[in-house]
């Protein structure tokens, strides 16, 4: 077992292109910590213990909305019902107005060794724009604030392609960025997903979408500026320093065992995927009869391993490892690579099967194609 990750589903508003689960329903976040608890003694058998747990991912959410004390609570029960490395991975989501020194080092005192502040932009304009509640100055103390903590591994997460950006103001959203030196960057071209007040705005013709053609741009100007300054590309939205990548995410690209617990939260047991129900009031009140609070249970068909295998290597930075294909898998998965292996989008490599630099920027349509 690689991983556990715990979805915090509060948020203090709402951003309006997020359409992960959450709620602005503070009353229930009592209510809940006690469920979570709950729900984590009950995971705690096989195969969930079987191996030693390397990695802890807390997403949301908004887990910074969590007190200290709160936090603790439940840091204790996983530590107690589980076999955490030593050195496992501790990772928080925070958002920037959420970060004060005191916070900061109650997270450090807790065990927590690497920060993934939601920042998005530099601009403030765009912030209003798409409802986040910080400001870019706000930002900029949020990260200087961490270091002063201690924390010596952070992540910020950009968003390009917002209504009413432009190529200047994302040029400043990424010179602010590289300013603070994170050892880790997401960057994630925004996406208008239904039900989402973004795409309801958008709707209405209230906004406009970005082109492709800016997205493209402003894809590649990341990617180079990022490079140069010694970030590594990899994973098609992910950019660390040496020894800085996500060791938690990369587990899911690898499709390593994890366990979810929260609302929401999806597990993965080969070849088994799993998902607790995404309604926080059933979520506590299944854990407060005895029950866990699944939602559904799959098993994945042989064609969907391969086809997860061949989705998720693409997006990384090593690519398919083809060795690891059957072989009429991989004759098929070949054959339906020529013509992006002909224009260059993607790389044959001894085993491996990856996406070029330019071929990342539309890996997405080309996966579609190949299966």
């Amino acid at each position: 077992m690689a991983g556990i990750y715990i979805h915090i589903p509060f948020c203090k508003s709402r951003c309006l292109y997020c359409d992960f689960y959450a709620t602005t329903q503070q009353r229930l976040i009592e209510p809940f910590v006690a469920a979570l608890e709950r729900e984590i003694e009950l995971r705690a058998k096989p195969p969930f213990t079987a191996d030693t747990i390397q990695t802890v991912y807390w997403g949301g959410g908004t887990p910074s909305r969590l007190t200290p004390s709160q936090l603790e609570r439940i840091v204790s029960a996983l530590r107690a019902c589980f076999a955490i490395a030593p050195d496992a991975e501790w990772t928080i989501e925070a958002n920037p107005d959420d970060l004060t020194p005191s916070y900061c080092q109650a997270l450090r005192q807790l065990g927590f060794n690497r920060l993934s502040i939601g920042i998005q932009s530099f601009q403030d304009r765009e912030l209003r724009i798409i409802n986040r509640r910080h400001n870019a100055l706000e930002a900029e103390r949020a990260v200087k604030v961490a270091r002063e903590s201690g924390f010596d591994n952070i992540s910020i997460d950009l968003i390009f392609a917002l209504p009413e950006q432009t190529v200047s103001t994302w040029q400043e959203t990424i010179e602010r960025a590289v300013a603070l030196h994170p050892e880790h960057i997401s960057a994630y071209s925004l996406t208008y997903e239904e039900e989402t007040p973004l795409t309801r705005l958008w709707q209405k013709g209230k906004i406009a979408k970005q082109p492709e053609s800016f997205e493209i741009e402003a894809y590649r100007y990341l990617s180079s500026v990022l490079r140069d300054m010694g970030y590594e590309h990899y994973e098609v939205s992910n950019y660390a320093f040496p020894g800085f990548r996500s060791c938690h995410n990369s587990s899911y690209w690898h499709r390593v065992p994890y366990l979810g617990l929260g609302p929401s939260a999806h597990s993965y047991v080969p070849e088994c995927r799993s998902a607790n129900v995404a309604d926080v009031a059933a979520y506590i009140c299944s854990l407060e009869a005895g029950n866990l609070p699944i939602d559904f249970t799959e098993m994945l068909s042989p064609q969907e391993v391969y086809e997860e295998s061949v989705m998720l290597g693409l997006r990384t930075l090593q690519g398919v490892n083809l060795a690891a294909l059957s072989e009429p898998d991989r004759t098929t998965l070949l054959q339906r690579a020529a013509p992006y292996l002909a224009n260059g989008a993607l790389l044959h490599t001894a085993n491996h099967l990856k996406a070029s630099a330019d071929g990342l920027l539309l890996i997405d349509g080309i996966i579609a194609t190949l299966f």
